[in-house]
This record gives structure tokens, C-alpha cells and sequence, in this order.
């Protein structure tokens, strides 16, 4: 399942009928929930999930009245593909994905510059899949529990008043009834031209980038290479990029002087295709058309009181990292468990507060980092081009510097800098780097011999994981974790090769241990719900820490936190 086999084809008829819309629910709306959220795309169907999977009451409104048809994410990277299986619906998106897939970035005369082949990551899945959008969405809305939650399509937000306490909601119904809701928090999820982001006067600072681009999106295309390739051609940059199914991505960038409405008629794909590529009379059975402009914006502030800001309509960027999508699906695992630990009485509101610094840092990196590769693909002098070319040649004849490259270790990694993660006064220096990264997805050994994840066994709560720690040091701990923090798992994590005294222990000769084990100390590692590290230290200051976070937990105290 975490690294899937290429699709069968499907035709262009099969295609279209897959990735059709679908009608939304039209619920009834109720008069109050505990979180509301604006919008029904990819952000705020992820959100409602994560809420329901804490058993929050929510209700997500959204304007259309059927799910997206537009070809606009295609990518979803390994965090991603892990959230959504722990939400119980990754399978079934991996069963309409493409196989991971890598990059090649291929210089002006034809000739590769770098050679990135798709690669499993320690969230355990491929570093990326593609995906057609319009099917993930339905996906998402058909796979959501229908538990405590209220789904209302055909719903636009008329206004929005931001209280002490609460916040009221109007929303224009389908049938021209406009109804108000009062909830305690509202996500808004509801895009780059967002209406909450508006009316609560919150800026988009930012700029347009003049870099429009033809997409098109073709069925059962002939050129299969698992990788995206991105052709930095000076006469007319494109990008050809794998799609589920057996399909194909292209994305051509435009010209001033290029007639727009022609360019998106059969003749005009047919004219750009044939001249602009290497794709000259290969049938084109086209499924959807556009064309897209790009902007690099961040909202001047992510919260608003109870207000938050997600996906779209919190920061854009351009397409060329792939990154948009996922972007907004880390925004809806930060601030989903930390509403439900408010909703649920176990931590104070000022918690809300450390969403905007966890999150700002790396959209900022992952705008720049997007901006960045559209700027070294898309140079339009030939001049350039070739100096571009000539400088990745000759790195690459340093085996590090290759490395680096063919490794995508350019690219932002996800990490908490500052917020709810505490520095280490203890810990291995090889282990404290990883402070504010994801924790592994570690495959384990039940007792019965199956395999198994670490993810299955902690669920959406706090981990605390002892490794290379005495069952002594771990009852200890396991008692007072208990008492001080809710909902917390206490793990005992050793190696296969050890011999458990207790039945409680989970076993696991995953090669990703090895990032801690071995250190010659035994550690004690706090993984938040999301599966981020707020903390590492050696087991003898398990208390302390447990103390340093609860303190900050409460807002009370933040001097060890980054």
C-alpha cells in the first residue's frame, strides 16, 4: 500500500466519469457547533476528518454545490499520504494515485540536469503521488464518519463577527435563507480570495508573478517516465508530470503575445503541443484545460481571536514545488488537535496561540522555495538558460554536491522552530536536530509476530517514547505521565534483538530507529498528536520535561521552549 504500482489506463471516457463532481450534502445547519469551517476543498475536508477523528462538533459550509472539477493540485507528498491513512481513508486515495514519482529537471539543449527517482521517506510512504483533485476531493467527502459532524454544499458566508468567547457566522443557505451560527472557533478554508480573510480586514501581502501557464490534463498518454520532467527551455519553459490512471500533466508557460482563448481550443493544444514539445502527433485525449496565473502571498496574521487562517486562503504560491496542497494539509494537523485539546477542557485557549509562529516559518521557506524553482526553470534569455545549465554541470561533477541535489535536500524540510517544542538540556547531539521534525513512522512487531505501525498504536494523542530505558525508569514515567498530561501514551520502544520482560513492550528493527538508538544513553522523546518531536531528552529528565511542556502547554512558561 505505502508505495503503490503504477494504474491501469483508463480511457478518456473512463477518465472523465471517475473524476466527475459530485453533489455535496445540503444539512441542515444547526444554530451553534464548536468549530466552523468555510470551505469545502482539499484544507477544509482534511480538517473536518481530523476534528471528527477527536470527536469535535463541526460543521464545514461551502458555496458550490458540487466538488471541484478544476485541474489544480496534482502532488501529495509522504506527510500527507501518512495523515490520511492514519484518518483511515489512505488506501483508498493510494488506490486512485499514481505510482511515486521523481523529478528530472532537463537543461536547454536536451540534456538531464538533475536526476531526482522517487524514494520512500521515514513517513513511510513515497516522497510523492499524483493525484487528480476532483476525484481526491470526493474522496474525502465520501469517506468522511458521519459521527458529529454537519456537511451543508450551496452555503456562502455573508458575514462574520469575531467575539470574546465566540464568534457569529452568516451563511446564505441554498434557498436564499440566510441563517446565523454561533460556534466557538472557525477555520477558514476557503481559498486564495478568501471571504473570512476579507471580511476581517487580515492582509495578503505578497506579489503576482507574470508566469501564466497553459495546464492541461490528457488521459491514457503514451509517455509513462515516473518523474516529473520539467524542460527549461528558453523559447517556452514546460513541465510534463505524471497523473493517476495513466495519464499525463503538461504545463506550458505563455507568452505576452499569445492568444489566450485560442491556446485553450483543440487546435491550440494541438499547435503548442506539437511545436513545444517532444509529444509532436501523439493523440491528445484531453480531459480538462485552464489557465493559471501565480502569486507568492502570506496572510499578515494566521489567527483572528477564534478565527484561523488555512490553506489557500493563508498563503499561495506557485505550483512548481508541488507543494500547495500539502502545505495546507500541515496547517489542518497543527490546529485541529490543539482545538480539540481547548474543546475538550485539557488545555487553555492561549495554546491556539502557537499555531501562527509553528506555522509561519516553514509556509515562508516553502513559498520562497516554490518561487525559487520557477525562477531557475522558467529564464526566458538563452544567455541565462545556458549559464544555469553550466553552473548545475559543473556541481554536479562534486559527488556531494550531486548528492545534494539528486536528493531533493534543497528542499525545506518540515520543522517546528519555534512554538510548542523545547530545547534539550540533555540529549545527544545528533538527536536534538531532530526537534520539531516529524517522528518516524516505525514498523513494529506485535506480539503475535504481524507488523504493524507505530501510528495505529498512539493514534491522534501524545506519545511518550522511552528507548533503551530500564522497565523501571518506565513505570516511573508511565505513572506520572499519566497523572500530568491526558490522553498521553507511554511506549517502551527496544530492538527485536532484546529480550522484553513485559508484555507491554513494542519490538521494532526498523532502520529508522537508528536515528536515536545507539546514542549509548537511553532517551525519553515526546511526540505531539501530530506526530511532530516536542521534545528529546535522556530518560532521568523525564520529569522536567513533562514539566517544561505542560508549563508552556499553559501559556505559563515558554523559557525552554525554541
Amino acid at each position: 500500500m505505502n508505495m503503490p504500482a503504477s494504474l491501469p489506463a483508463l480511457t478518456l471516457e473512463q477518465t472523465l466519469v471517475r473524476t466527475g463532481s459530485l453533489a455535496g450534502p445540503r444539512e441542515r445547519l444547526p444554530q451553534q457547533t464548536q468549530v466552523l469551517i468555510v470551505g469545502g476543498g482539499p484544507a477544509g475536508l482534511t480538517a473536518l476528518h481530523l476534528l471528527t477523528a477527536h470527536n469535535i462538533d463541526c460543521v464545514l459550509i461551502e458555496k458550490n454545490l458540487e466538488t471541484s472539477q478544476q485541474p489544480k493540485a496534482i502532488a501529495v507528498d509522504d506527510e500527507y499520504l501518512r495523515l490520511l491513512t492514519n484518518l483511515g481513508v489512505g488506501e483508498v486515495v493510494l488506490q486512485n494515485a499514481s505510482a511515486p514519482f521523481g523529478i528530472h529537471f532537463i537543461s536547454s539543449s536536451g540534456k538531464p540536469l538533475v536526476t531526482v527517482n522517487a524514494f520512500r521517506t521515514p513517513n513511510g510512504f513515497g516522497n510523492r503521488v499524483a493525484i487528480s483533485q476532483p476525484l481526491f476531493e470526493k474522496t474525502l467527502l465520501q469517506t468522511l464518519p458521519r459521527l458529529s459532524n454537519t456537511v451543508c454544499y450551496g452555503s456562502e458566508l455573508q458575514g462574520i463577527r469575531v467575539k470574546a468567547d465566540s464568534t457569529e457566522v452568516d451563511v446564505k443557505v441554498s434557498s436564499g435563507e440566510v441563517k446565523t451560527i454561533t460556534t466557538r472557533f472557525v477555520l477558514a478554508c476557503d481559498g486564495a480570495r478568501s471571504a473570512v480573510r476579507s471580511l476581517l480586514g487580515i492582509g495578503f501581502p505578497g506579489k503576482r508573478i507574470d508566469e501564466p501557464h497553459l495546464v492541461i490534463d490528457l488521459a491514457d498518454f503514451p509517455d509513462q517516465t515516473p518523474a516529473s520532467r520539467f524542460h527549461c527551455l528558453p523559447a517556452r519553459p514546460f513541465n510534463s508530470i505524471p497523473g493517476p490512471f495513466g495519464g499525463r500533466r503538461l504545463e506550458f508557460m505563455l507568452k505576452p503575445e499569445d492568444d489566450r482563448a485560442w491556446l485553450q481550443t483543440d487546435e491550440g493544444i494541438r499547435w503548442i503541443v506539437d511545436e513545444f514539445s517532444p509529444y509532436k502527433g501523439i493523440k491528445l485525449q484531453i480531459i480538462r484545460r485552464a489557465i493559471y496565473g501565480f502569486s507568492e502571498r502570506i496572510a499578515d496574521r494566521l489567527q483572528e481571536g477564534g478565527v484561523f487562517l488555512l490553506g489557500d486562503a493563508a498563503h499561495v504560491m506557485p505550483p512548481f514545488g508541488g507543494q500547495g496542497i500539502n502545505t495546507g494539509a500541515r496547517d489542518a494537523a497543527n490546529i485541529t488537535w490543539k482545538l480539540a485539546a481547548v474543546l475538550n477542557g485539557s488545555a487553555p485557549q492561549q495554546l491556539l496561540e502557537s499555531y501562527d509562529p509553528e506555522r509561519r516559518h516553514q509556509i515562508t521557506k516553502v513559498v520562497e522555495y516554490s518561487v525559487r524553482i520557477g525562477k531557475l526553470t522558467n529564464i526566458r534569455s538563452t544567455g541565462l538558460a545556458r549559464l544555469r545549465d553550466r553552473v548545475v554541470q559543473v556541481v554536479n561533477l562534486y559527488p556531494p554536491a550531486r548528492d545534494y541535489l539528486a536528493q531533493m535536500r534543497y528542499m525545506p524540510r518540515p520543522r517546528i522552530h519555534s512554538g510548542l517544542v523545547l530545547r534539550s538540556a540533555t540529549a545527544p547531539a545528533r538527536t536534538k536536530k531532530r526537534i520539531g521534525t516529524m517522528f518516524p513512522r516505525l514498523r513494529l512487531l506485535t506480539n503475535e509476530g504481524s507488523p504493524a505501525y507505530i501510528d495505529q498504536h498512539v493514534g491522534f494523542k501524545h506519545a511518550l517514547v522511552f528507548l533503551d530505558a530500564s522497565d523501571r525508569d518506565v513505570e516511573s514515567a508511565r505513572k506520572m505521565a499519566l497523572g500530568l498530561l491526558p490522553e498521553i501514551m507511554v511506549v517502551d520502544l527496544r530492538r527485536q534483538s532484546d529480550l522484553p520482560t513485559r508484555q507491554d513492550v513494542l519490538l521494532t528493527e526498523d532502520p529508522l530507529t537508528e536515528l536515536f538508538f545507539g546514542t549509548g544513553v537511553p532517551l525519553v522523546i515526546l511526540v505531539r498528536p501530530d506526530k511532530y518531536i516536542a521534545a528529546i531528552e535522556q530518560v532521568f529528565e523525564s520529569k522536567a520535561l513533562l514539566d517544561f511542556y505542560l508549563k508552556a502547554w499553559r501559556g505559563s512558561d515558554a523559557s525552554r521552549t525554541l
